[in-house]
């Protein structure tokens, strides 16, 4: 025998009450089960002769044998009487021909029409015996005093034996629970209706054990306490090997005979022209009316027949409308689960049609729906793009793949970019749908969930790292190349201060020094991008620093520019440089004026303090990272604007769209503002204007840090050898003797060597091995009071928590009169030793 679909396996809670109860004379149960190797195995071959159960029911329907065994072992004809009793009911013996082939005949002749006869004979014959196994069913149940579903049913397949319907052979892949998963394959090898049929020598195209059927699904449909139907699928009168069949609830009982089919492919060709009765007949209006007619023509003789027709026609009607009215509930409940599903949901014609699409589809897509032609437009020309910006063709959709190949597609992200350079980002999958008997590819469907915000997300975190790096990068170039001009700077002035200078090489020194103070001004504006500058802090007016640096922009605009401003009343002070300050200001006037050129036009300045919470943050470029009250500084234009590529890359050093410029401005308004701990954003689009939001901290700042002075052995901390020669000749003018080391931990051992001695130690901040900071708390933890000068040029907090342990920053690069001056003024706070 044919194994079945392979369905859930058996589960314990279903069986456990027959596994666990006692048999009495009165009940039926079993005492133990095990696992069923294969069809007609039984726990002790012998024992059950009367049917074919797997081994784990075997016990069970044992016991239910010898009770049905004893209930028609008591049987007295009364042929006198007309009477046949089988333990006290009343029996009537029918010829079996006259129930199937012949009966066939009779309603084919009545009727005419072949079809239509088929129709009629089936359900009359089918809803006559799934009434009396339901009937049987109740009654064999109260009888055995059981109450359990598998109890119940043991009794039918021998009841259906003794009685001359059918030997019944149940698979081990059968799934008999009380619940919509009920499932149950099952074989009459002996059917009486195929043998009537063999018997006759008459031929079929269909299967006919329709009895059977519908005995065998009244008995269970009693026995579970659920409405059930069941299909023979194969059957002898039609040339197969055996009669097979397929019980299951009725809304379920079509899919169970072509998932069936789908997994026997070998007997495939073999299912067909089955009749699935009851909830699933299909006539129409005209076809009932039509029959109607013709039943009140027919003579008298058939008016009982025309009434049980009837009745079997509202009863179809009455389950069809039930099983509409069910079809259009799971109908409802599957559309609006599909548009309540966060992703894009497409259903794609064999051709390429798109049949069916949710919302969220038509908004990734651009499409809608035409409510006159019911067809998807496009609401505007889209292209499809991969993540790197190449043309995606129609041949690469993953639907295109799995309808070509008929294999599921994996993920695959894909941009569809529209008229105005959006692009929405998704990630794509793509499954082919066959058809459940040919296996032909018959559409797809294509899934699919929107990534754009994770895309812009990504883009903007690669952004800032990048932004970062390059504030790195010219960090350490800028502290470079200040220890160099330190070197040249302080040698300049130390050999502009020696007596006897010949003339024509002071004029040489000046030109030196004046070219070295302009390279030292670049490198402040490379510390002021990487937002390590120096600050001078200072309470603020910033509405005020706006209107200063109006005044002064002004001239230098078109006179066709009108600036605007709107400032809010009662803005706190601002706690910044105000150099500084007025540097991003004149920058962000300076750039939106000339955005818009000759043109007819203006800048809008606006000042507010506002509270931004963290998902505006995140739009902001910055260090601005922890929501709370800002101060907004806000210049918009109406000028030219700027395409997508252009400002991802305003920030980059060196980046311009001038004629003119080093492309440092931008990147320096960038590195103020993440300097005063703020963030900036720039929203532009061509043709449409710019806007600059500018938030800074309200009451944050960097302070500077003040020096202090006395007098001694100086020990000098630096990693650069041009330092250390220019402190030693600077410093030893003025009296001191100087010790030096090359990095952190050097420095503290060159400082216990001469703890009594070092009055005052010039440390550098960034050194190899141990930076300056390090090295300064190893000191202090040593119990060390000498003052510390710091040199350095990045910026050094002077309000952090290391900020008592030294007594000045002296900002590199400097001139020696700058060195002197702090040197003397950290020894004079620093007082008596």
């Amino acid at each position: 025998m044919h194994g079945p679909i392979r369905g859930p396996p058996w589960s314990y809670r279903h069986f456990r009450p027959i596994f666990e109860s006692r048999t009495t004379d009165s009940e039926v149960g079993v005492s133990g089960g095990g696992a069923r190797p294969g069809v007609g195995v039984c726990s002790a071959p012998g024992m059950l002769k009367t049917a074919r159960v797997p081994e784990k029911f075997a016990a069970l329907f044992e016991q239910a044998q010898q009770y049905v065994t004893r209930y028609f072992a008591e049987q007295r004809a009364t042929p006198e009487r007309g009477t046949l009793e089988i333990c006290g009911q009343r029996y009537v013996l029918v010829r079996a021909a006259s129930m199937s082939v012949e009966f066939y005949e009779m309603v084919k002749s009545i009727y005419g029409e072949e079809e239509e006869a088929v129709a009629v004979a089936h359900s009359l014959l089918f809803d006559i015996a799934h009434a009396m196994g339901l009937a049987d069913a109740r009654s064999f149940a109260e009888r055995m005093n059981v109450t359990d579903p598998i109890a119940r049913l043991s009794a039918g397949p021998l009841h259906f034996a003794h009685a001359g319907w059918a030997f019944v052979d149940i698979s081990g892949d059968s799934q008999p629970s009380p619940d919509q998963d009920y499932y149950l394959l099952y074989d009459h090898p002996y059917s009486f209706e195929s043998d009537s049929w063999l018997n006759a020598k008459k031929t079929t195209h269909r299967p006919v054990c329709v009895m059977n059927a519908g005995y065998s699904s009244g008995w269970c449909e009693h026995s579970f306490g659920l409405s059930l139907l069941a299909v023979e699928i194969l059957c002898r009168a039609k040339g197969d090997e055996t009669c097979r069949f397929i019980m299951a609830p009725p809304e379920r009982i079509e899919g169970r005979v072509a998932d069936y089919a789908r997994h026997h492919p070998e007997l495939a060709g073999r299912i067909v022209n089955t009749q699935v009765p009851g909830f699933f007949a299909k006539r129409t209006d005209q076809q009932l009316l039509r029959t109607n007619l013709d039943l009140e023509r027919r003579d008298q003789q058939r008016a009982h027949e025309l009434s049980i027709i009837n009745e079997q026609l509202k009863h179809d009607i009455a389950e069809r409308r039930r099983a509409e009215a069910a079809l259009s509930v799971s109908m409802e409940f599957n559309e609006r689960l599909i548009e309540a599903l966060p992703g894009g949901i497409v259903h794609v014609g064999k051709d390429g049609s798109l049949l069916r699409a949710n919302a969220e589809a038509l908004r990734i897509l651009g499409l809608s729906l035409d409510q006159f032609s019911q067809r998807y437009v496009e609401d505007y020309d889209t292209e499809t793009i991969f993540e790197d910006g190449t043309r995606a063709s129609v041949a690469d959709y993953p639907v295109s793949k799995a309808l070509l190949t008929g294999a599921p597609q994996p993920a695959t992200t894909l941009g569809v970019r529209k008229p105005n350079g959006e692009v929405a980002w998704a990630v794509f999958r793509a499954v082919p749908i066959r058809d459940a008997t040919t296996q032909e590819i018959t559409s797809a469907v294509v899934t699919f969930l929107d990534i754009t915000e994770r895309k812009r997300f990504e883009e903007k975190v690669r952004h800032t790292q990048k932004l970062e790096s390059l504030g790195v990068l010219a960090g350490g170039i800028a502290h470079d190349f200040n220890n160099l001009l330190v070197t040249i700077l302080g040698n300049t002035s130390l050999a502009n201060s020696m007596p006897d200078l010949d003339p024509r090489l002071s004029t040489l020194l000046d030109e030196i020094e004046a070219g070295a103070r302009r390279a030292a001004e670049l490198t402040k504006q490379m510390l002021d991008y990487s937002g390590q500058g120096r600050f001078r802090i200072e309470k603020l007016d910033l509405p005020g620093l706006v209107r200063e640096m109006a005044k002064l922009v002004k001239a230098l605009i078109p006179k066709s520019v009108e600036l605007h401003y709107h400032f809010q009343e009662g803005i706190p002070p601002l706690e910044g440089d105000a150099s500084q300050i007025r540097q991003v200001i004149m920058n962000l006037i300076t750039n939106a004026a000339e955005s818009i050129a000759d043109k007819i036009g203006r800048v809008v300045i606006s000042v507010e303090r506002r509270y931004v919470t963290e998902g505006e943050l995140e739009s902001y470029t910055g260090r601005a990272i922890a929501p709370g009250a800002f101060l907004c500084l806000q210049v918009e234009d109406d000028g030219c604007g700027m395409d997508e590529d252009t400002r991802t890359r305003i920030f980059d050093p060196f980046f311009t769209t001038k004629f003119q410029g080093r492309g440092l401005g931008m990147a320096t308004v960038l590195g103020i503002v993440r300097g005063h701990g703020g963030g900036i954003r720039i929203d532009s689009r061509t043709g449409a204007g710019t806007r600059v939001s500018v938030l800074l901290p309200v009451g944050a700042g960097v302070a500077p840090a003040d020096a202090t002075a006395d007098r001694g052995t100086i020990l000098v901390v630096d990693d650069d050898l041009g330092v250390q020669t220019l402190a030693r000749r600077a410093l030893g003018k003025r009296g001191f003797r100087i010790v030096t080391a090359s990095d952190g931990a050097e420095g503290i051992r060159v400082f216990e060597q001469n703890r009594d001695a070092v009055c005052l130690i010039l440390m550098d901040m960034t050194m190899p091995q141990m930076s300056g900071l390090e090295a300064l708390r190893h000191l202090r933890a040593s119990g060390a009071t000498v003052p510390v000068l710091l040199s350095s040029g990045y910026n050094v907090d002077p309000t952090g928590s290391e900020a008592r342990e030294f007594s000045g920053v002296l900002e590199k690069p400097y001139a020696v009169q700058a060195l002197w001056d702090a040197v003397e003024k950290a020894l004079r706070n620093a007082g008596p030793r």
